[in-house]
């Protein structure tokens, strides 16, 4: 198999996973199974992956799921609902990756800084649960937790502005 078809085949079966997770999380089944399932991937995934910001994505998604898994958390089904809710603007970054240039690339690209926005940025915020920290039991937890939350928001902002500048990059380019 080319490296094509293999990218090809692994961002099929990336959609796969953030459609579903994405469906558990508007319809409120199954959330935790999913993250469970997310939070493996994640680990799979890490195993192959080159990108440095990825890897430690991952990382610190599996943090958190593993904090979650080993303590009991007040209103697990919304914190966990949060905290996978941006595989929803993952949907259309993988979509852009199968469009050609044109009006509904546009759409897309705009549907996928607009879900970025709100999921990985805004609503993420709400992540920032006080149950994290009163469930820990040592410092080497409360260190788990710290790293895992503020490390996944950090790298959602840096993201953030990459995908800014990427956007304005047209502007820049026509008033040069």
């Amino acid at each position: 198999m080319t490296e094509l078809a293999m990218r090809r085949t692994l961002q099929c079966v990336y959609l796969g996973i953030s459609l579903v997770s994405s469906g558990c999380c508007l319809f409120q089944v199954h959330v935790v199974p999913c993250s469970n399932f997310v939070g493996l991937t994640c680990l799979l995934d890490f195993l192959v992956l080159k990108r440095k910001d990825m890897m430690m994505h991952h990382l610190f998604v599996i943090g958190m799921l593993h904090f979650m898994n080993t303590h009991e958390i007040d209103d697990q089904q919304n914190v966990v609902t949060t905290l996978l809710s941006p595989e929803i603007s993952t949907i259309f970054l993988i979509l852009n990756n199968f469009m050609q240039p044109g009006l509904v690339k546009r759409a897309n690209q705009l549907a996928f800084v607009s879900t970025f926005a709100y999921y990985r940025l805004y609503n993420y915020t709400k992540a920032f649960h006080m149950t994290f920290f009163e469930r820990a039991r040592d410092p080497l937890e409360t260190w788990q937790i710290y790293i895992s939350i503020y490390g996944l928001f950090a790298l959602n902002v840096y993201w953030g502005m990459l995908i800014a500048l990427k956007a304005l990059d047209p502007v820049r380019k026509q008033s040069a």
